[in-house]
């Protein structure tokens, strides 16, 4: 309560009318209550003094004096529990697996309150509604994980309510999940076409595959219409390894079954190098 709350006011009675004075003789904590000497108000004079986590019972002697006579009595003033502390809670920071499964636990949110009341955690929003689930206790859990997924988004991000019953604060849980190889690569067959006096060495074209997952790929030819004829680095980069296998003459399109790899998984592609006849006779 706060100063001057009034408590009660304390009446006595005198059969010769006299006018009364009241006074605190004594109290528990010193200046925690006050009277009106002529009215016997009770009052709270220092709220800091009046705390029910340190003292839930105080006890005062109140005396009445008739000018002549004196009356002292003990009075017990119990103070009630009020929920005066709403709950804190941080903002929390998770790190997950993007592979993570459904009914996986995250963790337990904390939070504390200064009137030791139970606490209840709801989930007020997310950025992916059920991806998450979050007991009352405050046990925070997958429950979709279909939508748990690094290459839709890294970082969800959660609004948490925790409640005593009567009052409540918010808080944000970010999670934020780590990238796995869990895609293959997409790689497409590509046409290109070149004369037959293309030089050795240089570069014929480019043909890259893509990954969700941004992992290193290898490339690899696994076999080509003439062996030897082309090489591929682990860049795309197609080149003539040996002129004197690309001939008009002896062949006019040249097949290079390529694989790529990350690590994981792999995927293949189709590359046609058509040769264009150049007068070399």
């Amino acid at each position: 309560e706060v100063n001057g709350f009034a408590i009660d006011t304390l009446v006595a009675t005198d059969e010769d009318n006299s006018t009364l004075t009241y006074s605190i003789l004594s109290q528990e904590h010193e200046n925690a209550f006050g009277l009106d000497s002529v009215t016997g108000a009770l009052t709270v004079f220092d709220t800091d003094s009046v705390d029910h986590v340190i003292d839930s019972l105080h006890n005062l002697t109140v005396r009445v004096f008739d000018g002549v006579n004196t009356l002292d009595v003990t009075f017990y003033i119990k103070v009630g529990l009020v929920n005066a502390s709403s709950p804190v809670m941080r903002d929390t920071l998770f790190t997950i697996n993007e592979d993570i499964v459904n009914l996986t636990v995250l963790g337990t949110l904390v939070a504390t309150d200064g009137d030791d009341d139970i606490l209840t955690f709801v989930i007020a929003s997310q950025k992916y509604p059920d991806a998450f689930v979050l007991s009352p206790t405050g046990i925070l859990s997958v429950n979709d994980s279909s939508k748990i997924d690094f290459e839709a988004d890294s970082i969800h991000t959660i609004e948490v309510v925790v409640s005593d019953d009567s009052l409540s604060s918010n808080a944000t849980v970010t999670v934020v999940l780590n990238n796995l190889n869990d895609n293959p690569p997409i790689y497409a067959n590509a046409v290109f076409t070149i004369d037959e006096d293309f030089p050795q060495g240089d570069t014929v074209g480019t043909h890259q595959a893509s990954d969700a997952d941004n992992s290193p790929l290898t490339y690899d030819i696994t076999s080509q219409t003439v062996p030897g004829a082309f090489a591929i680095s682990n860049s795309g980069d197609i080149t003539v390894l040996d002129s004197n296998l690309i001939d008009y003459e002896s062949e006019i399109t040249h097949l290079l079954q390529v694989t790529v790899s990350d690590s994981k998984y792999s995927a293949q592609s189709v590359i046609t190098i058509n040769i264009t006849n150049v007068n070399d006779i």
